[in-house]
């Protein structure tokens, strides 16, 4: 479903949202891991509130679950694009999409060394 060209219906988008709560139960069952189940659920959340399952905003998400969401949302937005372009997109998702901060410092690191292997 998420190779696939082209836009997902409602009824894929719905199906695809559920996997942060399939990785949220399968951590919270797994002792080496369910410290980090939380995070695994609201990594898609949004620094506007309009994000997912938990409608969270800003400092209401914990930092590593908006770090994920940034570094997992940066391959997608880099496919068929320049890392330029990418990044462009980026910063103009900052601050409603992404943390402002942490964009700042993902796009940082990728123009200081050129991390081509996203196109690979």
């Amino acid at each position: 479903m998420l190779l696939q060209p082209g836009k997902l219906t409602d009824d894929e988008y719905k199906v695809m949202k559920t996997h942060s709560e399939k990785g949220y139960r399968l951590a919270s069952l797994l002792p080496e891991i369910s410290c980090i189940s939380r995070k695994i659920l609201t990594h898609h959340e949004r620094w506007d509130g309009l994000g997912y399952p938990l409608g969270l905003q800003k400092y209401e998400i914990h930092i590593l679950s908006r770090i994920v969401y940034v570094v997992d949302s940066f391959e997608c937005y880099s496919k068929g694009r320049s890392i330029q372009e990418a990044i462009g997109e980026f910063k103009r998702c900052s601050g409603s999409q992404f943390d402002p901060q942490i964009v700042r410092v993902f796009t940082q690191i990728i123009l200081k060394r050129n991390l081509d292997f996203f196109h690979k």
